[in-house]
């Protein structure tokens, strides 16, 4: 019906249903909406319920009601019960709404938590419990339910947030209660980012009343765009927003620019900027001025959705993208390098700081100005990050031939604050690594060549030397891995890097990049289980690669296939049926708008990504039933199309280093390429089975 909203009919319902006045809260939780959100509906309630000869009521310290006769208050209910668009026990709807309160509940809950949000029975909880498990299973989440103790759920941080952000992905845009939850997750999470304590985190310099203020504004649009943004896309347009009104209020006001607001404001991304500019105004009673609203529009624009419409996938945008994700990994390179190996693995800050870095490059390139409010705060409180990107805006000046003002420096430390301190949240540590220094005697080029590493590595290694004579299994075990000037005869078992008598600049970088590595592995131990372990290894490496060999397969498809149909035909090819074909699609959009993989001048492209959506590694291969190349603009030149599907779980790694062996014959080996662009599957195999066989004998845990 059209005098109520979904979401207004709720409330109504309830309030019809209760014989004293409630809370605002109350109705939040019962629909699982934000108190905000409440009261911005019952601001159209009064007019609403005029015609149903009902009137609506509100007094601080007492609550809402809903006044009229019992006829007319039952007339209204019939009306709205028979409404399915309002049917709170709508099941589907329901269960996902169950799938997010078990999300949000990080404590066990009695069955009777979940019957009264739901308001249905715990027979009907109990049963919907059941059907959602497997959803969670997918994600290596169980659902434990325990007598006397209550529901819960058991799973890695890891999990949990996989979790999240799929049923982020599924729900976002739905026009349900549902939907307005996950932005209330959203926002939880800012605020608890903004709230954190840790050491590293700059955005605790943020005003949250200005942030919830800025989140209430821009929630209150329904623009879809926003609906659709990333998590990180989210959190940064938030977050920028929130600085930029705290600049105004402090009267720091950015220098005009009319070439900008031209450039722009036409743009369609403008008008979204307007809306936000206008909805802030009222808010805080401040006048936004034009650069800031192109401010906004610039921040829109370097912003990524989670729904990613395949005709956007052209040569120029996907190489602006990988441009930009090199300037990025370049960047944190020269901010720490003994961090950089961690930072890498971030997907969230490498896809915040290249939507941060889009319109920066704007700015620079048009020389214009932008104030930071938080620039004296970061400098005084977190100097150490601050002069590390020092260094990093001196490298984007030297790249970009841009000067980079210290305003800019301060918002990059930003970024790189956040993302040490989400390491830090994330619990993970580095210990020291063990290196043994070979020589032929233990003494004279060994000391010297120790006297070189503990220059470089003394914060992070332990570093011991060894004549060849003094080496034997315990010496072996006891090391992380090995440099060494002389030939080892155990080299084949053990870690070793060869050097020459000088340790070279190159020599520096391939050890610190396996300190890296080995920083964050756990330590070597001696126990009698490592055999066990070895066992168990061996046996999951050698039914992933049979597995992966059974069922590796080439399949001819129409040479002017676009990139989305593309993505449409993997659910034939590859999935299984209990397999979820559109978690894999999001991992694959996701990973190609980082950086593209389609390699026009080599001739191929390789789909590759961790996905909770798959169950076992795959790996197959589609030619042009042309015999020779791809038509479409964006496989142009493209010989062959592999994808490769990884399983997220704890064995992600160990199947990452199987699929990897394929790319590398993809890459190197010419008549690995041909045999695929030939459809020659029997020669494929063999080639695989061979690099396979090379693989396990090799293989060192």
């Amino acid at each position: 019906m059209n005098d109520f909203s979904p979401r207004l009919g709720q409330i109504v319902i309830t309030l019809l249903n209760q014989e004293n006045p409630v809370s605002v809260k109350f109705l939040a939780d019962i629909i699982g909406v934000s108190k905000r959100t409440v009261q911005r509906e019952l601001e159209y309630l009064p007019s609403t319920l005029k015609k149903y000869n009902l009137s609506f009521h509100s007094k601080a310290g007492t609550g809402v009601w809903i006044e009229g006769e019992n006829s007319d208050r039952k007339n209204l209910l019939s009306i709205l019960s028979e409404d399915d668009s309002l049917d709170v026990s709508n099941r589907d709807e329901r269960r996902k709404r169950l799938i997010l309160e078990l999300l949000k509940e990080r404590e066990p809950q009695k069955l009777f938590y979940y019957a009264d949000i739901l308001t249905v029975s715990e027979a009907t909880v109990s049963s919907d419990i059941d059907s959602i498990s497997p959803w969670f299973k997918k994600f290596g989440i169980s659902v434990i339910r325990k007598q006397g103790y209550g529901v819960y759920l058991d799973g890695s941080e890891k999990a949990y947030r996989a979790a999240m952000s799929s049923f982020i992905d599924e729900n976002i845009t739905s026009d349900t209660i549902i939907s307005d939850s996950v932005y209330d997750v959203r926002n939880d999470a800012i605020m608890n980012m903004v709230s954190s304590k840790d050491s590293n985190n700059i955005y605790s310099l943020l005003d949250k009343d200005i942030i919830k203020r800025v989140i209430s504004c821009i929630m209150s649009l329904n623009n879809s765009h926003i609906a659709n943004l990333t998590d990180t896309s989210y959190t940064g347009l938030i977050l920028h927003t929130t600085i930029a009104i705290n600049r105004i209020m402090q009267n720091e006001i950015i220098e005009p620019d009319n070439r900008l607001k031209e450039k722009l404001e036409n743009d369609k991304d403008y008008i979204l900027a307007m809306a936000i500019a206008s909805s802030l105004e009222s808010e805080f009673d401040i006048k936004i001025p034009d650069i800031e609203i192109s401010y906004i529009c610039l921040h829109i624009k370097g912003s990524k959705s989670q729904i990613i419409d395949s005709s956007e996938f052209n040569e120029s945008s996907v190489s602006d993208v990988h441009d930009l994700t090199s300037l990025v990994y370049d960047m944190i390179e020269i901010f720490d390098h003994e961090a950089s190996y961690l930072l890498q693995q971030d997907d969230d800050f490498i896809r915040g700081l290249i939507s941060h870095m889009q319109p920066t490059i704007v700015r620079l390139s048009n020389g214009l100005s932008i104030k930071n409010p938080l620039l004296e705060q970061i400098r005084k409180d977190y100097s150490e990050i601050y002069k590390k990107c020092e260094h990093v805006s001196s490298f984007l000046e030297n790249k970009l031939g841009y000067k980079v003002p210290e305003e800019e420096t301060g918002f990059l430390a930003v970024h790189f604050g956040a993302a040490l301190s989400r390491i830090e949240d994330t619990g993970i540590s580095k210990r020291r690594v063990k290196i043994g220094v070979v020589c032929s005697s233990g003494i004279g080029l060994s000391m010297l060549m120790k006297t070189r590493l503990e220059k470089e590595f003394k914060h992070s290694s332990d570093i011991f030397t060894y004549g060849k004579s003094d080496l034997n299994k315990k010496v072996f075990d006891d090391m992380d891995f090995f440099v060494s000037a002389i030939n080892l005869d155990e080299s084949n078992k053990y870690d070793v890097i060869y050097v020459g008598p000088l340790i070279t600049d190159k020599n520096i970088q391939e050890i610190s990049n396996k300190i890296k590595q080995y920083e964050v592995s756990p330590k070597k131990n001696d126990t009698e289980s490592d055999f066990i372990k070895y066992l168990d290894f061996m046996h999951r490496i050698t039914y992933n690669i049979k597995y992966l060999l059974e069922r590796f397969s080439i399949s001819e498809i129409p040479s002017d296939i676009s990139f989305g149909d593309y993505t449409n035909i993997l659910r034939d090819f590859i999935l299984n049926d209990d397999e979820s074909f559109d978690i894999v699609l999001s991992d694959i959009l996701k990973r190609e708008s980082l950086s593209s993989q389609v390699f026009s001048d080599l001739g191929f492209a390789i789909f590759h990504t961790r996905t909770a959506g798959v169950k076992n590694i795959s790996f197959h291969v589609c030619i042009p039933d042309n015999h020779m190349t791809f038509t479409d603009e964006y496989f142009k030149n493209i010989r062959c199309i592999a994808t490769m599907l990884i399983p997220q779980d704890k064995y992600a790694n160990e199947n990452s280093k199987i699929l990897g062996i394929i790319s590398e014959l993809i890459v190197e080996n010419k008549s690995f390429l041909d045999a695929l662009s030939s459809n020659n599957k029997e020669k494929c195999s063999d080639i695989i089975s061979f690099a396979m066989k090379q693989f396990i004998s090799d293989v060192k845990i």
